[in-house]
């Protein structure tokens, strides 16, 4: 009997509650064209693969909040941009696969998992602590780090042997060029509030 592989439900103990509509989530996601190919073209290997569908917006969910004040996201926001402007963009790098239930979505979905280096973990932590300067409670708990990227959603329960016998690891998978807040609007419906590039002082607000 082919043994399943651990389809896992939304982590519990890594945040204060699951995800809910209004709530925002700091992204970090890569800017440049060829980052981005280079990233579809690791996903369509892994449809041929496995089937599924693509996630359009390939990025690393480095922390979620909730917050109704508007003067608290943009003290945040600027604060942000203030900060990351002196970090160099950082590499992303994909050790393995594993399958997540999410029931927000309603959907399984594929996932890369990086590595946790200094400068993601550095990162992660910067975050929570600007966080709580403007008064903001992190949803995911203090030193916890993200480490899984989607990179398809709709796919099947997926056989263990089947994910540990793909082989292309490690492998670049995007450099962190900018971080994204992204507000939940619906179970696939997202508004993006701004976008910091890191490394440079530049801010956009859409």
């Amino acid at each position: 009997m082919t043994p399943k592989s651990p389809t896992l439900p939304e982590p519990q103990g890594i945040h204060v509650r699951p995800a809910q509509l209004g709530d925002i989530c700091l992204l970090l996601e890569p800017k440049r064209d060829d980052e981005i190919l280079n990233l579809k073209q690791w996903q369509t290997d892994l449809l041929s693969r496995f089937g599924g569908e693509p996630i359009e917006r390939v990025h690393l969910t480095c922390q979620r909040f909730a917050c109704l004040d508007d003067n608290r996201i943009q003290a945040f926001t600027t604060s942000l941009e203030q900060t990351v402007s002196t970090v160099d963009p950082f590499p992303l790098t994909a050790i393995s696969l594993q399958t997540l239930l999410v029931a927000f979505r309603k959907t399984h979905i594929l996932k890369w998992q990086v590595q946790v280096t200094d400068e993601v973990q550095q990162f992660a932590t910067t975050v929570e602590s600007l966080l709580g300067v403007v008064g903001i409670e992190p949803l995911y708990i203090s030193g916890f780090t993200s480490s899984l990227v989607a990179a398809l959603k709709d796919v099947s329960e997926l056989a263990a042997d089947r994910l540990s016998s793909y082989g292309s690891f490690p492998h670049h998978l995007f450099t962190a060029e900018q971080a994204v807040l992204s507000k939940i609007m619906g179970a696939n419906e997202f508004e993006i509030l701004a976008s910091v590039e890191i490394g440079t002082r530049s801010l956009t607000c859409l």
